[in-house]
């Protein structure tokens, strides 16, 4: 293994694990504000703003609330945008490096586990080509995971709006900003794929892994047939 190997491996990890930590926090950050979302549905006699609470909250109140979350919400799109652009150029040639990984250490691990059954035992390779091949899917699990977790949190944004509209039917006010809000969620579609051509969520998973056990077993093949030959 040379030095440019082990740094590209390095790169291509430390960047995944990296945009998946900013997916973590940013997942948290939409959880917050449907959280703030949802003390709305049940028409409670609190509001909580930032550093203080309102007892016995008014509609003119409750529409101001609903406005600051709003503005909240369109920032923290803008931020995911960015980011998601950020690393969507980098992402497409981690994930090809990444993809070629995972089918090369597979195939070692695989050939060890082949020659184990064959009676040509040899544990400490097997246990290090497994150990470089879960080193390989870590990356890619966290970050497939961490995409899924922000689009299920936008999703469930438009579901609350949805039960806000239903409640607040009968007020003009709250009903225009939330169809306002609803109007935002349609139009801000955020993409998160690898320059959009590769999915990130946990779709991409199951793609990739049908496609990698298909290689390893053309690899195992052909490398058979060509023992088979000598």
């Amino acid at each position: 293994m040379t030095v440019a190997d082990t740094l590209a491996k390095f790169i291509v990890r430390s960047l995944m694990i990296q945009y998946s930590i900013i997916l973590i926090f940013l997942q948290k950050k939409y959880h917050s504000l449907n959280e703030s979302l949802l003390l709305l549905t049940d028409q409670s006699d609190k509001l909580y703003y930032p550093f203080v609470s309102v007892l016995n909250p008014s509609k003119e109140v409750t529409t101001e609330y609903l406005i600051i979350i709003r503005q909240k919400y369109f920032y923290l799109n803008e931020i995911t945008s960015s980011v998601t652009q950020f690393y969507s150029m980098p992402l497409i040639f981690s994930m090809g490096y990444y993809y070629l990984g995972v089918v090369y250490s597979g195939y070692l691990f695989m050939s060890e586990i082949n020659d184990l059954i064959n009676g040509n035992p040899n544990f400490a390779s097997c246990a290090i080509f497994g150990f470089w091949a879960l080193l390989c899917t870590y990356p890619a699990i966290a970050l497939t995971n961490s995409v899924t977790s922000v689009i299920s949190e936008i999703n469930r944004t438009g579901s609350i709006i949805y039960k806000l509209e239903a409640v607040y039917s009968t007020h003009t006010g709250i009903k225009y900003e939330l169809e306002q809000f609803s109007m935002e969620l349609l139009h801000k579609n955020i993409s998160f794929t690898a320059h959009e051509m590769i999915p990130l969520d946990n779709t991409l998973l199951t793609s990739v892994f049908g496609s990698v056990v298909t290689y390893i077993i053309i690899l195992l093949q052909s490398s058979y047939n060509t023992r088979k030959s000598y």
